[in-house]
């Protein structure tokens, strides 16, 4: 028996015009491509946030998160959150609603997704641009189980987030990072 070849898939965006579409888009945000088809050092160059962000250190949390973003399943270890081989195969139809709390503005697919809250807003070459309209900010309130408004964020770096605050006490503040044992606000 002999193993069939994958089919060809483009692993990196080509068109400059995706890159330039997205950065002109103000505010803080991150990106979500279904297919890892962004250069990781482009974007960082470029000041766009990917959800997989820019290097191969992968919390275990965000791991069994990524499961739940992808709406799919994979055993083992691998350096890209989903791996290169499951979206070689299938074709992911993502959670619109827990990329939106993880500040996902943007998802990007060379296929038609059928949630209703990932907007199409363009089509750029063989890509498919689409705006989740679940997007939360980087740091919101919420009441009741459910997101009521936006805090400041005056500074995010590696280690620190200096959030601008109101208090209220019937809210709580939520800050779109996957936790990491040792925070303290």
């Amino acid at each position: 028996m002999r193993l069939q070849k994958p089919p060809a898939f483009p692993y990196q965006i080509e068109s400059q015009k995706i890159y330039e579409y997205i950065s002109s888009k103000t505010g803080r945000f991150r990106v979500f491509c279904l297919t890892h088809c962004f250069s990781q050092k482009k974007t960082a160059d470029l000041g766009i946030e990917l959800v997989d962000g820019y290097s191969t250190l992968q919390l275990k949390n965000y791991y069994v998160f990524s499961w739940k973003l992808a709406n799919s399943f994979w055993s083992r270890y691998s350096l890209v959150v989903p791996p290169f081989e499951n979206f070689l195969y299938q074709k992911f139809q993502p959670n619109a609603e827990l990329l939106g709390l993880l500040n996902t503005k943007y998802v990007i697919s060379p296929y038609t997704i059928q949630d209703p809250s990932l907007k199409l807003e363009l089509k750029i070459d063989d890509y498919l641009i689409y705006e989740n309209l679940l997007f939360q900010e980087r740091a919101f309130y919420v009441s009741k189980g459910k997101p009521v408004g936006k805090a400041e964020v005056k500074e995010l770096k590696p280690g620190r987030a200096k959030i601008i605050t109101d208090k209220k006490a019937s809210q709580e503040l939520v800050l779109s990072e996957i936790l990491s044992p040792g925070w303290r606000a």
